[in-house]
Formats: C-alpha cells, structure tokens, sequence
C-alpha cells in the first residue's frame, strides 16, 4: 500500500490542533487519545511532540488517568464568569457571519466587531462591549460551521 502524505502539511497539522481546541469533548478526545499513545507504548515525549502538547501536560494527564481513570481526563469546571453566550448561540452566530449582514437587515456589506455586537443583542438581547464582539468575531471566523 502506497504511503499516504498530506499537501501542506504544516497547515494540516495546525488546523488539526486547532480542532483538539474547539470544545470540551474534543479536549477529552484528545487527551484520551494520547493517553492511549501512551499505554501502547509510546513515550510521554513521543506523543506531546507528535500532538504538539508540552511534554509536562502530557504526563500530567497519564497520572490523572492512572489516579482517577477515563473520568480524570475529563475538564474540571473553571473558576470564573461564566460565558455571556451559550454554545448553540455561538453556534448560530458562527452561521449568522458566513451570510450577508444586509440580508438580515443591517446596512452594512461586510460583517465587523460593532455589527456582531447589535446582531447579538437583536438575537438574544445581551449587551457586550466592543471590544468583547471583536474578540468574538475573530474567534468566529476561524471556527468550522
């Protein structure tokens, strides 16, 4: 069987990682993934190399597992204000910003922090700063539909 390679694969491998990144349940994906790795054999070093993870995480997580078992790998709640939106909410506006704003009813032809700010507080009535919706929208359109 021919070996498979991926074209820019730089590229491919940071928008892997960045996927790890996207949620809690991918978050435990990836650890429990590693953690796998690991009990197969593979070194601590190998696998944070490989998953671009700093070797320290990476152990941390094999002595959660070995503690607490797959439940250790799981997130902790975070101390902290709680999000403003829900994730259904980010999901929607994630939506909302690949459309065209005047087709819902703004005046402008091209979506920014301010716009995301009035679309937010017409859709769920929650006021954020600007400089939150900048933020936010950045976020936003890196993030998958």
């Amino acid at each position: 069987m021919r070996r498979l390679e991926a074209q820019n694969s730089h590229l491919a491998q940071q928008a892997l990682r960045e996927e790890f990144k996207r949620s809690a349940q991918s978050r435990f994906e990836h650890r429990l993934h590693c953690v796998l790795l690991i009990a197969a054999g593979r070194s601590c070093a190998d696998v944070a190399d490989l998953f671009g993870d700093d070797r320290r995480t990476v152990q941390r997580w094999v002595g959660k597992f070995q503690d607490h078992g797959v439940d250790g790998l799981r997130e902790a709640s975070r101390a902290g204000r709680p999000a403003a939106l829900a994730d259904a909410q980010l999901r929607e506006l994630g939506l909302a910003i690949r459309e065209d704003p005047r087709r819902l009813g703004h005046s402008s032809e091209k979506w920014h922090g301010d716009l995301l700010c009035a679309e937010i507080f017409r859709r769920f009535g929650i006021s954020l700063s600007a400089r939150h919706c900048q933020r936010l929208f950045a976020a936003l359109r890196h993030r998958a539909p």
